[in-house]
């Protein structure tokens, strides 16, 4: 039987860095890369979790992660509780744009959409906001989402 991905990173722990190549387009291991600088640049903690995926730490607090599956990268997120009270309006359409719904069983949700704009804000701890390939525009603005995020770290270890 032949090994998995996470058997075959397990003994590594390796870093995005190092295996995006592998399983992405030029393109898309690109954007991938430029994510990944900015998140390191902040002092955002990017280690390994599983096979192919990686943990986003800030001050020691979990909040995101990325994911390669399928030729493309995700960006995942929560808390997003933070976003129903923030100010800049083009930011907040952006994440709510891409918030998906998914059946954690603790999420209130609509099921008749795999959108999730309807989603009412919980401390179930899933990973609602989940955006794929960021590029141009969408990098930029998931950008601002992380230094938002970061400010509201900040926010609440005082």
């Amino acid at each position: 039987m032949p090994e998995s991905i996470h058997q075959s990173q397990k003994a590594t722990r390796p870093k995005i860095e190092d295996v995006a190549g592998n399983f992405l387009s030029a393109e898309n291991n690109a954007t991938l890369q430029d994510f990944v600088k900015f998140l390191r640049a902040g002092k955002i903690g990017v280690g390994w979790a599983s096979g192919n995926s990686w943990s986003l730490r800030y001050k020691g607090k979990l909040f995101g992660s990325l994911h390669i599956h399928n030729g493309m990268w995700r960006f995942a997120h929560r808390g997003i509780e933070k976003y129903y009270q923030m100010d800049d309006g083009d930011l907040k359409t952006f994440i709510f744009d891409n918030i998906y719904a998914r059946n954690c069983g603790n999420c209130q949700w609509d099921p008749g959409s795999p959108k999730a704009g309807y989603m009412q804000p919980t401390g179930c701890g899933c990973w609602p906001l989940r955006i794929f390939n960021a590029g141009g525009e969408v990098l930029e603005n998931t950008k601002k989402l992380v230094e938002f995020r970061m400010k509201c770290i900040l926010e609440d270890i005082k």
